[in-house]
């Protein structure tokens, strides 16, 4: 009999985040989980995934920088496409991109924009960007680092990212080229419900449940009869992680709180430098 080997919150969810690349040819993913779970994706069962604007990409022997700005070899490059040739894929619809959100609410609009009244907001966030592009054009996915009700909530202030509108009673104009794929905070996978368009639980992630998901959201959210928990990663999915995309360890960033946040950078970067100087 096999045992399951230990693994950790992220490291669960950057390999059943790394699905979610399955068939895609364009790629991006904000935020280092997203990006390493483009590499995993990669490596594994996705060898064909050409990364743009921001992804990490490990395919070869790499090397470090400080605080883990970890790069492919520059002389293993695979491929070129021209600012033309992106843009006009995007406007096609031929690139799947994971943001992040500061607000998410049941349909899947987000928010990045401002917290409050748009004429007066109590806080004003990094705006919407390329937010709107994104969402009308090409399918996206989402990476939302804390599960609270102050995220998942249920009207977002400001419309950053499109979602399904108002549900199914929202014009169909308005949402015929929107496609969520998933939603993935640290509590666990989400989708939505093809029939009301609501936020779906898809699994729990470990040390969750649906029952800290439900007290954590600010809206009532569909959930099926038998929800498991997200499944555990492989062993090779885990070598590939800690020994190839990640060794120093900044996935854990992600998930952790800003309390402990500033012994964990000391962490990383005393793991960098200790990986650099035995020639890494």
């Amino acid at each position: 009999m096999t045992t399951q080997p230990e693994f950790t919150l992220e490291e669960q969810i950057i390999a059943e985040m790394s699905k979610v690349w399955q068939g895609e040819i364009l790629t991006s993913g904000v935020g280092f989980i997203p990006s390493a779970s483009v590499s995993l994706a990669k490596l594994t069962h996705a060898p064909d995934l050409f990364i743009t604007g921001g992804g990490l990409e490990v395919t070869r022997p790499i090397r470090l920088s400080f605080l883990g700005r970890i790069q492919p070899d520059p002389k293993t490059i695979e491929g070129r496409v021209g600012l033309v040739r992106t843009f006009e894929y995007l406007q096609w619809g031929g690139r799947h991109m994971m943001m992040g959100a500061s607000q998410i609410d049941q349909y899947g609009n987000t928010n990045i924009s401002c917290i409050g009244n748009w004429n007066k907001p109590t806080s004003q966030l990094i705006g919407a960007r390329g937010c709107p592009g994104n969402t009308i054009n090409h399918t996206v996915s989402y990476w939302v680092t804390s599960h609270n009700q102050r995220m998942f909530v249920p009207k977002v202030d400001f419309i950053s990212g499109v979602g399904y509108g108002g549900g199914p009673e929202f014009p169909n104009e308005a949402k015929r080229f929107v496609n969520i794929a998933i939603v993935v905070s640290p509590l666990g996978f989400f989708d939505f419900d093809e029939q009301t368009k609501r936020m779906r639980v898809k699994s729990y992630n470990k040390g969750s449940s649906v029952d800290k998901i439900v007290e954590n959201t600010g809206f009532e959210l569909v959930i099926p009869a038998n929800v498991s928990e997200t499944p555990a990663p492989t062993e090779e999915q885990l070598r590939l992680i800690r020994e190839v995309i990640d060794p120093v360890g900044i996935r854990r960033l992600e998930v952790t709180p800003p309390k402990e946040a500033a012994d964990l950078r000391r962490e990383i970067s005393s793991r960098e430098r200790e990986l650099m100087a035995s020639g890494l």
